[in-house]
């Protein structure tokens, strides 16, 4: 018989300096962690993929004892799910001129699940295949004191966004330029097992994390290209829990159903009806400001 050793169950994350940044691009402002991100992606459009390898790193630990020398662990699979909570998703633009108008970008507002499985397969693979994927797990016999099976689960991630610097308003027939950008999201990455697709998954442990961007765009007439006042900028890891969260826990409840859609494929789609179809409310295009909106924005 395989037993979890339920004393064994870890979950850790690490960042290793990656944080929240914001760079400027000469087409894109790019929200990035500053670890492997590819900066060069906001020079070019469309543009290059910013994620240029993992900024977080995520793994699950948990010793399987052995009662009966088995020689491998049987039906028994172990991975990683994560769930993401979006708080803010907006993108705000501003004409030169009041009579230009402005454009408020709100991707939240194309998610009609919030919190959603954040996950994302290759083509042709199921959810589950990719939770419960063999190459991200690494199975260790232990054969000396307690026999059985070390078990190690990775997860990797690197939130990110490439965001235009100029977008037409259709309202007033004038470019808008970039203003302020706002992305807050909360994520809760759990550790499971399951008996291959019989069982439900059972949490082991969990971890919270937080990424927040907040900044501000000026721009100049003379150069034609904004600077960057960053008002919040961070990357922040909670503390590790072990074992099963509360049953009415809500994001939880996503990553034990594994319910759809995930969070990419929101993420795709409130993407084009923004920035391609311009659907509202998600693009809404203004013939004025912001009320109250701030007088240095175009100098």
């Amino acid at each position: 018989m395989l037993i979890i050793d339920q004393q064994s169950v870890k979950i850790s994350l690490v960042k290793d300096g990656a944080n929240a940044g914001v760079h400027v691009g000469t087409e894109h402002a790019l929200l990035h962690c500053t670890k492997n991100a590819n900066l060069a992606a906001g020079d070019s459009t469309p543009p290059d993929d910013v994620n240029n390898g993992p900024a977080i790193n995520i793994e699950g630990r948990v010793f399987l004892r052995s009662t009966e020398n088995e020689r491998d662990i049987g039906d028994l699979e172990f991975g990683i799910v994560q769930v993401s909570f979006l708080h803010a998703y907006e993108f705000i633009y501003v004409g030169r001129l009041v009579s230009e108008g402005s454009t408020v970008i709100n991707l939240r507002l194309g998610y009609g699940k919030n919190p959603s499985l954040d996950e994302e397969t290759a083509r042709g693979r199921t959810i589950d295949q990719e939770i419960f994927r063999a190459t991200a797990m690494t199975v260790t016999p232990v054969k000396i004191g307690k026999t059985g099976f070390d078990i190690l689960v990775k997860f990797t991630d690197h939130p990110n966004n490439a965001i235009p610097l100029r977008f037409e308003n259709r309202a007033t027939r004038a470019p808008n330029f970039l203003a302020s950008a706002a992305r807050n999201e909360e994520f809760i990455t759990y550790f499971v097992a399951r008996a291959r697709n019989v069982e439900p998954i059972t949490i082991l442990a969990r971890i919270g994390w937080t990424v927040n961007w907040k900044a501000e765009f000026n721009w100049s007439a003379a150069t034609m290209k904004p600077t960057k006042d960053v008002k919040a900028s961070f990357l922040f890891a909670g503390e590790p829990r072990i074992g099963q969260p509360d049953a009415a826990d809500p994001m939880a409840a996503v990553a034990l159903l594994r319910q759809l859609p995930t969070t990419n494929a929101q993420d795709s789609s409130a993407q084009d009806a923004a920035w391609t179809q311009r659907r509202q409310p998600i693009c809404e295009q203004n013939k004025d400001r912001p009320s109250n909106f701030r007088s240095n924005f175009f100098t």
